[in-house]
């Protein structure tokens, strides 16, 4: 069936900004990130946040262990004005290695969360538990990721230009990540005579674990209420892609009337 909504890699690199990897945009509010866990490797990203749901990949690698991982999530990002910022949620797949995802995120439980994706669901995502009695992990919290309203969440923001709510990559990002991130399309499909609308690899076998790094990060950000930021005066928009010494300086108020007074006849005594 024809595909009803696609992206491409170009269209990735079209997103890239100035800003180094590593390097956090002077809007960010909030750095989430999102973990897929492969036999043998794990793929991880880390998204900055920022109002109107503005976001920007500034960092991502495949690691060969949960220790590095660890040591990743746990990195301490500089802000433009000095100030450190880290990741304040992880969603990690528990879909494969179940039991060392598990145990994983109850040793790192103040910043790292078991998730799961699944085919339907009322909302985008939604909290539930480890049902496991006996084991360690029953009762920790596991979270439910509908992939596909995430998928299509990326797949529009990445079409605005870069700015205020539009989904962006940083400077040096990879043309693998690109591939990997824009691997699905949405195409229409009939199940039981009736037709529903889900996305796909493009090819077989096609690597999409970036995506759905980007699919836990962006439901982390949604955990971390990044919809409650408030979105800037559009005026202010250029703030998204400027240096600090660039942001518009406040103005100075004029003087109150009592001021101008006393300023006007200071010699009066």
């Amino acid at each position: 069936e024809p595909a009803i909504a696609q992206t491409s890699a170009d269209l990735v690199m079209k997103r890239q900004t100035d800003c180094p990897a590593w390097s956090l945009p002077p809007w960010t509010k909030l750095l989430t990130g999102g973990v897929d866990v492969q036999h043998g490797s794990l793929y991880w990203t880390i998204r900055a946040w920022g109002p109107g749901m503005t976001s920007q990949n500034v960092a991502h690698g495949q690691a060969l262990s949960m220790a590095e991982v660890e040591r990743v999530m746990n990195t301490a990002f500089l802000t433009p004005d000095g100030q450190t910022m880290m990741v304040e949620l992880a969603l990690v797949d528990s879909g494969d290695q179940t039991d060392a995802v598990y145990e994983f995120c109850m040793h790192n439980s103040d910043w790292a969360r078991p998730c799961k994706g699944v085919s339907s669901l009322q909302g985008m995502y939604r909290i539930s538990t480890v049902n496991k009695p006996g084991s360690r992990a029953n009762g920790l919290q596991l979270v439910l990721v509908y992939g596909d309203s995430y998928k299509d969440m990326i797949a529009a923001r990445m079409q605005r230009d870069n700015g205020t709510g539009s989904w962006m990559v940083h400077k040096d990002c990879d043309l693998d990540y690109a591939n990997q991130v824009t691997a699905e399309q949405k195409v229409p499909k009939r199940s039981s005579g009736t037709l529903a609308f889900t996305w796909e690899p493009k090819t077989s076998h096609a690597a999409n674990h970036y995506l759905d790094c980007e699919v836990y990060a962006a439901a982390a950000a949604d955990i971390m209420e990044v919809r409650s930021f408030l979105v800037p005066d559009p005026l202010q928009d250029a703030i998204y892609n400027s240096s600090p010494e660039n942001f518009p300086a406040p103005e100075t108020p004029p003087p109150a009337p009592e001021q101008d007074w006393i300023q006007k006849y200071e010699s009066w005594l």
